[in-house]
């Protein structure tokens, strides 16, 4: 399981983080990843300490993109405790940051997460202009995945505000710029590509894209978004006249609701 990944992972990284054979550089990287893991298994309280002792490090050193890369990980720290004010400040500290060492993809990232906490709170046109810049820094330095994060990003909004034409402009540009395989992302746009459809009575569509997405959710582990997926496949048979198929992808979903 991704769980027990993580903590074989947390375990390697402490192993090296105490051997004291690291060098300081290689000591913060470790550290980090620790960090990392620590927030993704929900242990943010572990996970902001970490990163507090590195961040001592980097302001103690001048190592302002140290530092930044630091303040990223914290405001996202702020967001999953649903600190939103905080989560902002922090992330355009570490978009002051990354600019003055001229790391584009830096200040992309922080704009992505910038965004994130913009539609929790409902700001979906500011939420815009910063995923417009998000994708104007990736494409500056030809970062292509996160070109395509913008777009996905762009697109959910559109879809919000039920412009599915856009959001289609929005997710094809998005398969444009992926140059490998990334199935979490792939996964939202043929979810978001269905969800277009959907809205636009485009039934066949539909029910390839959700199809698809179903798929890839299981793969990633996302057992509730496919649930979701079925339940509008399930809606676009309807629509179709395929009442049979449209019941059994109903139960399939209810069934993945209840297994969760």
């Amino acid at each position: 399981s991704e769980a027990g990944l993580l903590r074989d992972v947390l375990s390697i990284l402490d192993d090296a983080s105490g051997s004291g054979k690291l060098s300081p550089a290689a000591l913060d990287e470790a550290d980090l990843l620790r960090g990392d893991a620590l927030a993704q298994m929900d242990q943010v309280d572990a996970a902001h300490a970490i990163y507090t002792r590195v961040m001592d490090r980097a302001v103690a050193e001048g190592d302002r993109a140290q530092e930044a890369r630091v303040l990223y990980r914290v405001g996202l720290i702020h967001s999953r405790r649903g600190r939103s004010e905080e989560a902002l400040e922090v992330q355009r500290r570490a978009i002051t940051a990354f600019e003055e060492v001229d790391d584009e993809a830096g200040v992309g990232l922080c704009r992505l997460a910038v965004a994130d906490i913009l539609v929790d709170t409902e700001e979906q046109d500011l939420a815009v202009e910063e995923l417009g810049r998000a994708h104007e820094a990736f494409t500056l330095v030809d970062d292509r995945h996160g070109v395509s994060r913008s777009c996905v990003k762009l697109a959910s909004i559109m879809l919000d505000m039920e412009n599915p034409d856009v959001a289609r402009n929005y997710l094809e540009e998005a398969m444009d710029n992926l140059d490998s395989p990334d199935v979490p992302l792939l996964s939202w746009v043929h979810y978001y590509m269905g969800e277009a459809d959907r809205m636009e009575d485009q039934w066949e569509g539909a029910v390839g894209n959700y199809e698809r997405a179903i798929e890839m959710f299981q793969l990633t582990g996302d057992e509730h978004m496919a649930a979701n997926a079925c339940t509008y496949l399930g809606d676009a048979y309807q629509a179709l006249g395929d009442t049979e198929r449209a019941e059994i992808y109903y139960q399939r979903g209810l069934d993945m609701m209840v297994a969760q």
